[in-house]
């Protein structure tokens, strides 16, 4: 998403993981948050599943598994 957009917005990881707190089910923009969550980790997915299919057979484990967290 930030190459596609040409965004460039510093330690983005943790502001969007600082975003993720109880409070967000009582906000009033909580469905916008998830919706662009999902827009931003979606290629993140898709980009260890496609690096998946060369990886070296452990670490095959490893991305499965954290893409299977990720869906979650």
């Amino acid at each position: 998403m930030i190459q596609a957009h040409n965004l460039d917005y510093p330690n983005i990881f943790g502001k969007l993981y600082s975003m993720f707190e109880p409070e967000i089910f009582h906000t009033k923009y909580k469905a916008r948050l998830f919706y662009l969550s999902d827009l931003f980790l979606t290629p993140f997915a898709k980009r260890l599943a496609r690096l998946a299919l060369i990886a070296p057979s452990e670490d095959i484990i490893i991305i499965c598994n954290f893409i299977g967290n990720l869906i979650l």
